[in-house]
């Protein structure tokens, strides 16, 4: 084990569900993140996916339930960053929406930091 904390962790939410498919157990995903470590786990990369491709969107669009996701991730008490990869959303938007989906971003991401607060 190293002494001091040298290396940290970036978890890909998307890229989880891409590769095990749509967790029939949802204590998978927890147990994933528990083997991750809470110590060395410092940032979430998140957009949704139908776990066939990815699409960068934001979440709650397609097929991750987010209520498992946060619940395990509180469970570890996670603390880091989020960050979301969701420049595709604005494509199925026209532009005069652009600012309203951006806000609906913020509002996610403000969901996503209230929740896991809440719970820790």
């Amino acid at each position: 084990m190293l002494k001091y904390l040298c290396f940290v962790k970036v978890f890909y939410i998307s890229v989880y569900f891409l590769r095990n498919g749509f967790p029939e157990d949802k204590f998978r995903l927890r147990n994933t993140l528990i083997e991750l470590g809470k110590e060395r786990l410092c940032a979430l990369h998140i957009h949704d996916t139908n776990f066939v491709e990815d699409l960068h969107t934001i979440p709650y669009l397609h097929k991750i339930n987010y209520g498992d996701v946060l619940n395990a991730l509180s469970e570890i008490e996670y603390s880091g960053d989020i960050t979301f990869e969701a420049n595709a959303v604005y494509r199925n938007f026209p532009k005069e929406l652009h600012l309203s989906v951006a806000r609906l971003m913020c509002d996610i991401g403000n969901h996503f930091a209230e929740t896991l607060t809440a719970k820790s």
